[in-house]
């Protein structure tokens, strides 16, 4: 992932509920340490040590920007400390160099963007565990904001809030119609298509807590005792 690296983790799902299970990370550098960690100690002095500092958290920018663009998220900006900011995915993730040198992405509970919410509100954390699939993410035709309907939005909240509400009316009026078509086309020549539906569900960009969606458009009564099956609580999440 564009030489961004991740500690190792667990994750354990149970009627519902998520946790999330995350390795100790080598110990953080910082500019002081940056001679130490990049061995240049006979060949760099203060000035030059912080500009290699400052080229390293380009790079690492760099590399987050990267990784927007492959999974579709849109940069925004928003104010930290009263101090302006553009972020390339969602604003909370947190990146940084480690003294193996190599650069590390933490608290990345979430990277895409939630489900629009219905009102009331599910919950103050909703945004946290309601995600949209990437496969969905990567099927719009402009970039989407991973922030959006989050009180750290950015400047353009609004219009953005706007094209990922469009974009998900767009997975249940058309996509998820349009799978449960295929689906009573191809039914009865699929032996298999009792083992494959979640894989099949996920590539078309639809979570598995809508599986009451494809039983209500399918027609096809296999199709519909197929996907009564596989409800259980831990679709809610996938």
């Amino acid at each position: 992932m564009q030489d961004l690296s991740l500690p190792l983790m667990a994750q354990l799902d149970y009627r519902g509920l998520r946790v999330l299970c995350t390795a100790v990370l080598p110990e953080m550098a910082d500019p002081k340490d940056l001679i130490d960690v990049y061995g240049h100690a006979q060949e760099l002095g203060d000035e030059e040590a912080a500009t290699a500092w400052d080229d390293q958290q380009e790079n690492l920018n760099i590399k987050m920007q990267r990784l927007a663009r492959a999974v579709n998220l849109k940069p925004h900006g928003l104010r930290v400390d009263d101090v302006a900011e553009e972020v390339a995915t969602v604003s909370d993730v947190q990146t940084f160099i480690g003294k193996d040198r190599r650069h590390y992405i933490m608290s990345a509970r979430r990277m895409l963007p939630p489900e629009p919410p219905t009102y009331p509100m599910p919950g103050d954390r909703w945004h946290l565990w309601r995600s949209i699939r990437p496969e969905l993410l990567l099927s719009s035709t402009v970039a989407i904001n991973p922030d959006c309907f989050t009180n750290f939005g950015g400047r353009s909240m609004r219009e953005d809030n706007k094209t990922l509400r469009m974009h998900f009316n767009r997975l249940k009026k058309n996509i998820i119609p349009g799978f449960a078509v295929f689906l009573d086309m191809h039914a009865d020549d699929d032996p298999a298509i009792e083992t494959r539906l979640s894989v099949m569900m996920h590539r078309h960009g639809i979570n598995l807590r809508f599986l009451g969606l494809v039983a209500r458009a399918a027609k096809n009564k296999r199709v519909q005792r197929t996907v009564i099956a596989h409800t259980r609580p831990a679709s809610c999440l996938c």
